[in-house]
């Protein structure tokens, strides 16, 4: 069962930005920074977390209009991915660039993303040539999407849906030990 959420354009000249300014991040508070389309984007999502959230499957797949399958064994994938213990599952090729740029996980079908952003930070492949992890497809738990809607209305929206599902969901202290590590420390 699916359900088609549409999404919000920050290009289109009338959209209200003003009714959304309580979601604003002060790092996009001026117009060099602001990107409006990134911050649709956002909202799109954020209005896929609250049917989740408020919904009654255990888990949910979001996926971009523009996402494309390129396995033929979805349904393999989805039962042996919903039976681990989890909030949030990147399932685009992107996320396995990253995977395939770092050291760990090669071997496992899902691995940490504390783990994955340490071995691309002290390796440098993280500030040298990696791309945008993409939210083009994911797989949220229903708690995974409460955990998202409340992050949103306290950390507000400050960079791209798929860097803040990325960094919002390690702990402050990974966060701080790649911070250092990134400084040479």
């Amino acid at each position: 069962e699916y359900t088609f959420v549409p999404g919000l354009d920050g290009l289109d000249e009338n959209f209200p930005f003003p009714s959304f300014k309580h979601l604003y991040h002060p790092f996009w508070g001026n117009e060099e920074s602001f990107k409006p389309g990134a911050f649709a984007c956002y909202l799109s999502h954020s209005l896929c977390w609250q049917a989740i959230a408020e919904g009654d499957a255990p888990h949910a797949v979001v996926l971009e209009d523009d996402v494309a399958f390129q396995s033929d064994n979805l349904e393999a994938f989805a039962d042996s991915v919903l039976e681990a213990p989890f909030d949030l599952i990147f399932i685009n090729e992107r996320m396995q660039r990253w995977i395939a740029a770092s050291s760990v996980g090669k071997e496992e079908p899902l691995v940490p993303v504390s783990q994955l952003l340490c071995s691309l930070v002290r390796s440098g492949e993280f500030a040298s040539r990696i791309r945008a992890p993409g939210a083009d497809g994911y797989i949220v738990s229903r708690e995974g999407a409460r955990k998202l809607m409340t992050m949103l209305h306290s950390r507000k929206i400050c960079m791209g849906v798929d860097y803040a599902l990325v960094f919002n969901s390690v702990r402050w202290q990974v966060l701080m030990q790649l911070e250092r590590a990134s400084d040479g420390n």
